[in-house]
């Protein structure tokens, strides 16, 4: 509930010499005198106290005609400090004609005054003869030992605590009536989340009853499956040329492991191979020469040479 919060204090006790023999029963009965009255120091009313701790035992003597001892202590308060907007809930105790009484936390008055109740509520008393307060349109009743919730409207900060409420602000009013509201809330929700379901499968058999509907999704089986072929046809090339590449890498390797005087015996061979073409290709022109060479040309050459061996007879005699 709204309005009850723990606060961590510094209290100062004072202590008649009396209580010097039971220093920690003086303190108990100065913190019970706390209790249930409003505190302008803690800003509301202290409910309870626990985690009692005494900062000193060395008391200093106050001077004066009343010589009482001065103790510094440590203490969690539970505090109860309503402030107007808050809501609170409380038991009805009282029903009127002009207001709705009600006790919170079985110790604090409030009260709902007739102005503070939604117009459509009406006093009346039931067959027993019990006064109540009713709706006219939703059922919502409050009655005598009714919970209720209220949105606090004011606070009067006395010795004791003043509050007075509002049931015309949303979600107030009787908590079983506010409970049976949601349930019913949450029933209503629930079924229409059921109606929606079922309209989706009522959609769901109609679309697949309708052949053109089915024929899209045949199309559309179809386009898949055809996707599916293009990308499987795509992934084997794709490993092919990764395999391509990898038997690239082997032979790259090989190469560079090859020894050199292998390397330099293959280039030899291959000179070799070179000459022996050029000198038979040569042998093949040689031959197609002497083939197409004229017997007629032949003979003069022959001529010529006889002729110049007879000149240089000659000139030897003389």
């Amino acid at each position: 509930m709204d309005g009850l919060t723990v606060a961590k204090s510094m209290l100062s006790a004072y202590l008649h010499p009396s209580r010097t023999d039971d220093v920690q029963q003086g303190v108990l009965q100065l913190l019970n005198s706390l209790l249930l009255r409003y505190n302008e120091e803690f800003d509301g009313v202290v409910l309870a106290y626990y985690d009692i701790k005494i900062c000193n035992w060395t008391a200093k003597i106050l001077s004066g005609f009343s010589p009482y001892l001065n103790l510094k202590l440590k203490a969690k308060l539970l505090l109860f400090s309503p402030k107007p907007g808050m809501v609170l809930e409380g038991k009805v105790n009282k029903v009127e004609k002009d207001y709705i009484g009600v006790i919170l936390l079985g110790i604090f008055n409030a009260a709902v005054a007739f102005e503070d109740i939604p117009e459509e509520f009406c006093y009346q008393d039931n067959v027993v003869g019990i006064p109540l307060w009713a709706s006219t349109s939703s059922g919502h009743v409050i009655t005598l030992g009714s919970t209720i919730k209220f949105v606090v409207k004011s606070v009067q900060e006395e010795s004791f605590l003043d509050i007075s409420g509002s049931l015309k602000p949303p979600n107030t009013g009787c908590v079983n009536w506010l409970l049976s509201l949601s349930e019913k809330g949450s029933t209503v929700l629930e079924a229409e989340r059921k109606i929606h379901k079922e309209d989706r499968k009522r959609e769901i058999r109609t679309e697949n009853s309708d052949p053109k509907v089915n024929d899209g999704h045949r199309v559309h089986r179809e386009f898949s499956a055809d996707h599916s072929h293009e990308r499987e046809h795509k992934h084997t090339s794709k490993r092919k040329r990764n395999n391509t590449d990898a038997e690239v890498k082997d032979v790259g390797t090989v190469s560079e492991d090859f020894p050199a005087n292998q390397f330099h015996e293959r280039d030899y061979k291959h000179k070799l191979k070179r000459k022996r073409n050029d000198t038979d290709s040569e042998i093949k022109d040689g031959g197609t020469g002497s083939i197409e060479f004229p017997a007629d040309n032949f003979l003069e050459t022959k001529y010529n040479h006889k002729s110049k061996r007879k000149k240089n007879d000659i000139d030897a005699d003389l």
